[in-house]
C-alpha cells in the first residue's frame, strides 16, 4: 500500500489491505516485511544484526528472541 492500486485486490492472510484504515494497515505491517529491488543492508552490521533490526525496534522483541528467530531464517 505504498502506492494505491487503480483496481484489484491487495491480499495478506486472506485481508484485503485496499479496504483497511491506516492504523489497521499499521498493524498487519507488524507481521510483514519488504524488499525493493534495490534493497540496502547497513554495512556496519553483520547479516544476523541487519535481521534482527526490525523485531528489535518495531516490536520490543527481546535480544534472544530476535537472535533465535534470525538463526531460523
Amino acid at each position: 500500500m505504498l502506492d494505491a492500486p487503480t483496481s484489484g485486490k491487495v491480499l495478506f492472510e486472506d485481508t484485503d489491505l485496499t479496504q483497511l484504515n491506516d492504523k489497521q494497515l499499521d498493524k498487519l505491517r507488524e507481521k510483514m516485511g519488504m524488499v525493493f529491488q534495490s534493497f540496502n543492508l547497513f554495512p556496519n552490521l553483520t547479516v544476523l544484526e541487519n535481521i534482527k533490526l526490525a523485531p528489535l525496534k518495531v516490536k520490543n522483541e527481546s535480544n534472544d528472541v530476535a537472535t533465535e528467530t534470525a538463526k531460523n531464517y
